[in-house]
């Protein structure tokens, strides 16, 4: 698996996490372009920290207009309409489960297809994202 938070950070991002208030507890992550910093709510799942960190430093890599998409908010799903959020869902579930190394594990273990939440657990994401990712590959 890729360490988005090592790719980040030799990126000359900076990760910083917050304790949301009322006002951000709908928020997972956001990036502040002008400084270069990813924030990422730290009562999220080490899961969803995960795949903010890859969707933050996906809008980043596909040089989004931070205006265009705000706030990853917590309940957003990788079906997301937005094209911009769409392709930072893409980038963000593509390098947390390479296409070639989920082929890999569904052609040596062809049930592990059905078995979403081990496939979710060996590669460390939610089912959420396994599921979206079986779509592509």
């Amino acid at each position: 698996m890729v360490n988005v938070f090592e790719v980040a950070e030799r990126m000359g991002l900076k990760l910083r996490y917050f304790s949301p208030s009322e006002n951000l507890k709908e928020v997972s992550a956001f990036f502040d372009e002008k400084e270069k910093v990813i924030y990422v709510n730290t009562e999220d799942s080490a899961k969803r920290q995960l795949f903010s960190v890859a969707h933050e430093l996906g809008h980043y890599l596909l040089d989004h207009d931070v205006k265009d998409y705000g706030v990853l908010l917590r309940l957003a799903t990788p079906i997301d309409k937005d094209p911009c959020e769409q392709e930072a869902n893409f980038f963000a579930a593509s390098i947390l489960v390479p296409k070639e190394m989920l082929r890999n594990v569904v052609a040596r273990y062809p049930s592990a297809r059905q078995n979403i939440r081990a496939l979710a657990r060996y590669f460390g994401v939610s089912p959420i994202v396994i599921k979206y990712r079986l779509k592509w590959i």
